[in-house]
């Protein structure tokens, strides 16, 4: 299940959330800071116990600020066809 935060006005999209139900697990895929903890509030809601964000190295300082913790056995793997 995808839920897609967009602005009213604009259309632009400000957060793209993944919630897989059966493995408890969701993903904030793309996000603006203001809209984060509602992407993280509607996991919650949908019993989801822990949401994870993915992010460049550069914004980790900030998000910390905002309560989120790194994942110290997790790491983000890429694959360019």
């Amino acid at each position: 299940m995808h839920v897609i935060l967009k602005n009213q006005i604009t259309k632009d999209v400000e957060g793209i959330l993944c919630i897989e139900r059966e493995s408890q697990s969701a993903i904030i895929l793309e996000g603006d800071i203001e809209r984060l903890d509602e992407l993280v509030s509607i996991a919650l809601a949908l019993k989801v116990p822990v949401v994870r964000l993915v992010v460049p190295e550069a914004a980790v300082e900030q998000l910390e600020a905002f309560g989120w913790k790194r994942s110290p056995n997790l790491v983000v793997l890429s694959k360019v066809k």
